[in-house]
């Protein structure tokens, strides 16, 4: 379980009132705080650790509950995939599917999702890492065709492993509209739990 120390936000906010509804607003009101240069862009900042996936968004450097777009259930973006029942009681949501769970439903080898990743090489080299990968970067390009942020940014252990996450920032670059493949800078932030 993540913990983040909430005392500097709210020493920060001086008399702002702050509000955090989640793990994920908690983690981008700490990206905020060290991050002052980019206080007034458009930023998706995702978490994705093996079986968990979570989004915050900010726009014009302000946090976003998510009431309209529902940032912070990207880890619930379904798609066609026979992975393991959500906790939301669906099927194919890609947090169930970036998971060492469902590459062991796709090929039977019994190694970590983290594990696959350090040996990483080429997507071409493990076909059930190649799709769980081609899923993530779907719904991370999909995420980013419909918000335009001018940030994402990937808060994650995978990205301890540089060859997997250019892998995975290439094939999402790749599903981006044309327009938004320039706009979309990507950020790796090495945020401790």
């Amino acid at each position: 379980e993540r913990s983040v120390e909430l005392e500097p936000v709210y020493t920060s906010a001086n008399s702002i009132p702050v509000t955090l509804e989640n793990d994920m607003h908690a983690l981008a009101a700490r990206w905020l705080m060290t991050h002052e240069a980019f206080g007034k862009e458009d930023v998706i900042l995702v978490f994705i650790d093996d079986g968990e996936l979570g989004a915050a968004v900010l726009v014009n450097g302000q946090p976003n509950r998510g009431c309209v777009i529902g940032a912070n259930d990207l880890g619930h973006t379904r798609f066609f995939a026979k992975s393991d029942l959500c906790y939301c009681g669906h099927h194919g949501c890609l947090e169930r599917i970036c998971s060492t769970s469902f590459l062991k439903k796709l090929d039977g080898k019994n190694q970590s999702l983290l594990e696959r990743v350090a040996a990483f090489r080429r997507l071409a080299e493990d076909p059930a890492l190649r799709k769980m990968t081609r899923y993530l970067a779907t719904g991370l390009a999909n995420a980013a065709n419909f918000m335009h942020p001018d940030r994402l940014v990937l808060v994650s252990p995978l990205n301890r492993y540089p060859l997997y996450r250019d892998a995975l920032i290439s094939l999402v670059r790749r599903c981006l509209l044309s327009g938004q493949v320039e706009r979309v800078q990507f950020d790796i932030w090495d945020q401790p739990s």
